[in-house]
């Protein structure tokens, strides 16, 4: 037995009228506006990202320091007695 690929009767208020006004979610995409809520977000992403940058520069400074300081700390290694000595000096 063979389905039908379509339904047979369209559901009411789907046909193909065009209308004269488009929805108001195409409006704002056309004109480009934003929203009050798109722009309080917009404002949150960018602390948000101004926290975050903060936060890595200030971790970059404390990797540097403490590897200056380990460095300052780090006792030079001492030589061998006899490095560079020979049997007949």
């Amino acid at each position: 037995m063979k389905f039908p690929l379509f339904s047979p009767d369209p559901p009411e208020g789907s046909g193909d009228s065009t209308q004269d006004t488009p929805p108001p979610a195409a409006s704002i995409v056309a004109t480009g506006q934003r929203t009050e809520r798109e722009v309080e977000l917009e404002k949150e992403l960018e602390a948000a990202r101004a926290t975050v940058k903060a936060r890595e520069v200030r971790v970059a400074e404390l990797e540097d320091e403490n590897h200056r300081i380990k460095a300052a700390t780090t006792p030079a290694p001492r030589r061998h007695p006899l490095e560079g000595a020979t049997f007949f000096h």
